[in-house]
């Protein structure tokens, strides 16, 4: 009778340690895929932040891209004046411009581009910029006088000089009447963004 009494506890003894045995295989186990499914959760986050983060980085360069070439074609502005840089879809644009007018007009013309969330405007008036984008129109102004000149029949071109300061055009040289100088007065006029003529031509 205690043979028996003891092979049975013996058997419950045994049996209840490899039911604790399955039970810390079993933990271990969980553990471990619990361990392999957060690894694998940390790896992919991590490829998608950096996913995240290069089309961000695209998306940044284009939207810089554009706002400069929109600056290139526009007028209103001198391109080679400004910075410009993207984080996030907000441009920062840096450097001078020549008068508060087209600061203005930069801010306004980077928030109509594609893909701009906000504008951050750290330009500068410059009054050297100013000067020289006064120069840059006034050379223009005295090619386009110069070439409507150059197309209008009866005018002698060869004999007009042209300058123009300050978007006031000085005419100089000989014609052979007044109408020529009345009519290269009218031509001049004609231009866009000339302020003024100043006749000063000869009649021979």
């Amino acid at each position: 009778m205690n043979h028996h009494i003891i092979d049975h506890s013996l058997l419950a003894l045994v049996f209840a340690i490899m039911c604790v045995s399955g039970e810390v295989i079993a933990d271990s186990k969980s553990e471990i895929m619990n361990s392999i499914t957060s690894s694998a959760k940390k790896i992919e986050d991590g490829i998608s932040n950096e996913i995240d983060k290069t089309t961000n980085y695209s998306n940044d360069t284009m939207v810089t891209a554009n706002v400069k070439s929109a600056f290139v074609n526009n007028k209103l502005v001198s391109a080679d004046k400004i910075s410009v840089s993207t984080k996030d879809g907000i441009v920062e644009l840096t450097g001078s411009v020549a008068n508060e007018e087209a600061k203005k007009n930069a801010v306004t013309i980077a928030s109509g581009v594609e893909g701009v969330k906000d504008v951050k405007d750290n330009l500068t008036v410059s009054e050297n910029s100013s000067n020289e984008g006064n120069y840059l129109s006034d050379t223009m102004i005295t090619s386009k006088v110069k070439a409507a000149l150059l197309s209008t029949d009866n005018t002698p071109f060869s004999d007009i000089s042209v300058k123009t300061e300050g978007g006031i055009v000085y005419l100089t040289g000989k014609v052979n009447s007044k109408e020529q100088s009345l009519q290269a007065e009218r031509v001049a006029k004609s231009v866009k963004h000339v302020k003024e003529v100043k006749n000063q031509l000869v009649v021979e």
